[in-house]
């Protein structure tokens, strides 16, 4: 069998009655690709429908961004967010005031005389090893043997063949009277002869034997061992010494925040109110990002977004695939078909055309593993004398060819040679196994002179294909999975060097006032994302480069939008309370409730569930912001930023004020009280009874630390 790749040799195009022969539904899918089956050849033909086909599967998709960057959300009615009324802003404003000791938290005992000490040691101890192995061995015999031998053949014959003759002869005879005679003979003869014969014979012969035996036992070693070994030992030693002869108690308490708090009016707003769940998400996964304050590199991209299965492996993405991740030794797809070619011939000079000569032929061709036959092509050329005919059989399907008028060719002596192409469809012919071998008969009349050149195309089955997909992606998904290990062992030792370094560090948190700053400013960016609908990854304008620069139009663009939000929105005026843990999602419960934190405004803000936030509009900005939750449209429609005529300029130096804290004209409204919220600080008491507690009046139900301590516990 010669395999030939598609393309080469003659042209080859499907048999008119093949064409024919093609359904309405096959000739109506052809029609809409754009191709005529009857003139172009049959390797285009198949590889302009393999394209289509292939086209059909694209890669794992996504829902495709909209024109500012953000995915199309679900269709919903506009507006997405409506304003609550027109009330007064009433804003509770609230400031620490002082610190209060209050429950005891540990009691610490010295007796006379004694001393004691403590040693802390906290010991840190990761072993992490990792271990890939691959082997390959090949191993290939060749054995070559020759063998010379002399044959002596002897023969030996022997005739012995004796001839003895030996012969007397007696003769008589006699007369009586004149008219009687007689005359009598007596004659032996005898011979022997004797004849030998040998013959000798020798003879010489030559052997040659070639054997070749190849094993291949897939076993690529390549071993990869990383082992990580992080120890850090802190050893803290606390002492006491009393040496005196009376006994020492160190009573530690809990300290507690007072803040005061007051309501203040700033006359009428309108007002939204939103509901914002887990509005520390965004803070959790800073925290628990490998990426957070590290310099980190590039993790490899996920093979589910350019295939999620086998099956949207393709001949055209998975080299592209490939490079991403360094694979090596993929094989190429099973091209859409393969084709055999064979010759057969009958006759010669010594051929004789007189009588009617009858010949059949048979050849056989192996079929491809993994194709099925589709198609096969006979081209013969005959001599004959007479009406020439024959009969083609190629796996089943069977053709009667009776040259006609234009494809016979006068040769002289009442003679003329056929020449013609014959086309046999074999789609349907599906039961050959691969590996089998495939027949062709040809039966001939009235002709003894012919040949005959035979191409079969063999279609890939379904099977193959998917096989190859399977294999293909098992080594992406391989190769993908050792990238993705090779980058956590970078993020781990990245990480564990910025944990070491942050062990030498700081041992206090941010400040209270640093945190009320990032809890405002994550409630706004979630605000902003719910009035607009958008996750802040449309384009700023800035365009990566070397160094960065921006795009005029986009940023022009970007920057109305984001002023729009900025000034629309009394920001500083923003009032939240938090609602609790159980309304986040009941996986992040745990962790939500064993959470700690100096700072208990932030602790709250960190572990709520969800929380209720209220915006006041700015005033002047009513129209524009209804105008743009109805429309999508800022500035009124405009797009642009108002000059200094308009009511919703806002000067610059009124944004200022705000942001820095300056008399707006509030009133204050009722009296101030005081709110205590308890720390996780403790401090020691400087006097060595216990703590009691005193109403401070009896008309409300506030209580306050007796400064008289008492050194007898549970005395009033």
């Amino acid at each position: 069998m010669t395999v030939t790749p598609p393309g080469s040799g003659a042209r080859i195009v499907l048999h008119e009655r093949d064409v024919l022969s093609l359904s309405p539904e096959t000739a109506a899918v052809l029609a809409d690709l754009g191709i005529d089956p009857a003139t172009r050849a049959i390797p285009a033909l198949v590889a302009h429908i393999e394209a289509a086909a292939a086209s059909i599967i694209t890669p794992a998709t996504r829902r495709d961004p909209g024109p500012t960057g953000q995915e199309e959300e679900e269709e919903g009615p506009r507006p997405y967010v409506r304003t609550a009324g027109v009330a007064d802003l009433l804003v509770v404003k609230q400031h620490l005031k002082r610190y209060d000791r209050s429950d005891i938290a540990h009691v610490e005992n010295v007796l006379a005389a004694e001393k004691r000490s403590r040693t802390h040691r906290s010991l840190e101890r990761v072993e992490e090893t990792f271990t890939f192995e691959r082997e390959t061995t090949r191993e290939r015999e060749t054995e070559l043997e020759t063998a010379e031998r002399f044959e002596m053949q002897k023969e030996t014959t022997k005739t012995i063949e004796e001839d003895r003759r030996f012969g007397f002869g007696l003769t008589v005879s006699g007369r009586y009277g004149p008219s009687v005679e007689f005359a009598s003979n007596l004659g032996i003869d005898s011979s022997t002869s004797t004849q030998e014969s040998a013959t000798s014979a020798t003879t010489y012969a030559k052997d040659v034997m070639s054997r070749s035996l190849e094993r291949v036992v897939e076993r690529v070693r390549e071993e990869q061992v990383l082992r990580i070994l992080r120890e850090q030992e802190e050893s803290n030693l606390h002492e006491f010494d009393n040496p005196g002869p009376e006994h020492v108690i160190g009573v530690y308490q809990f300290l507690e925040k007072v803040y005061e708090s007051q309501v203040f009016n700033y006359g009428l707003r309108q007002i939204i109110d939103i509901m914002i769940p887990e509005p520390a998400s965004h803070l959790w996964w800073l925290e628990e990002s490998p990426s957070q304050g590290l310099n980190l590199p590039t993790p490899p991209p996920r093979l589910s977004s350019y295939a999620a299965t086998a099956v949207q492996v393709t001949p055209d993405n998975y080299l592209a695939i490939a490079a991403l991740y360094g694979v090596e030794g993929l094989t190429t797809p099973p091209p859409y078909f393969q084709i055999a070619a064979a010759a057969v011939q009958q006759g010669g000079s010594d051929g004789d055309e007189e009588g009617q000569p009858r010949v059949v032929l048979e050849k056989e061709l192996a079929v491809p593993e993994g194709y099925h036959p589709w198609y096969a092509q006979l081209m013969p050329i005959a001599l004959t004398d007479n009406a020439l005919t024959l009969a083609v059989s190629v796996a089943g399907v069977s053709y009667v060819w009776q040259p006609t008028a234009g494809e016979l060719v006068s040769v002289g002596s009442d003679h003329t040679i056929g020449v013609g192409t014959l086309g046999l469809g074999l789609a349907a012919q599906e039961t050959h196994v691969s590996g089998s071998q495939l027949a062709v008969q040809i039966v001939a009349f009235e002709t003894a002179t012919f040949g005959a050149t035979i191409q079969v195309f063999f279609l890939r089955s379904a099977d193959a294909y998917t096989r190859w997909q399977i294999k293909t992606y098992d080594a992406l998904s391989n190769a993908y999975d050792e990238a993705v290990k090779r980058y956590e062992l970078q993020v781990s030792e990245l990480k564990a060097a910025a944990a070491n370094a942050a062990r030498q560090g700081t041992r206090f948190g941010n400040a209270p006032s640093q945190n009320a700053v990032v809890v405002r400013e994550e409630l706004k960016r979630q605000c902003i994302s719910v009035l607009t609908r958008q996750r802040f990854d449309a384009p700023n304008g800035m365009v990566e480069a070397d160094p960065p620069y921006f795009d005029f139009p986009v940023a022009a663009e970007r920057g109305s939008f984001a002023r729009f939000f900025e000034q629309a929105i009394e920001w500083d005026q923003l009032q939240y309370v938090c609602y609790p843990y159980y309304w986040a999602r009941t996986s992040t419960w745990e962790q939500r409730l064993l959470r700690e934190d100096v700072d208990p405004a932030f602790l709250e803000f960190f572990t709520c569930g969800a929380a209720r936030v209220v915006l006041p509009v700015r005033p002047g900005f009513e129209v524009a912001l209804s105008h743009y939750l109805e429309e999508d449209e800022i500035w009124d429609g405009e797009g642009e930023p108002p000059d200094v005529t308009s009511d919703t300029y806002l000067p610059i130096v009124t944004e200022i004020m705000e942001r820095t804290g300056a008399d707006q004209g509030e009133i204050a409204v009722g009296e101030p009280w005081e709110t205590r919220v308890p720390t996780p600080l403790v401090i020691v008491r400087r006097a060595a009874g216990l703590p009691r507690w005193v109403r401070s009046g009896a008309d409300g139900w506030q209580w306050q630390e007796d400064p008289a301590a008492d050194d007898e516990p549970g005395r009033a």
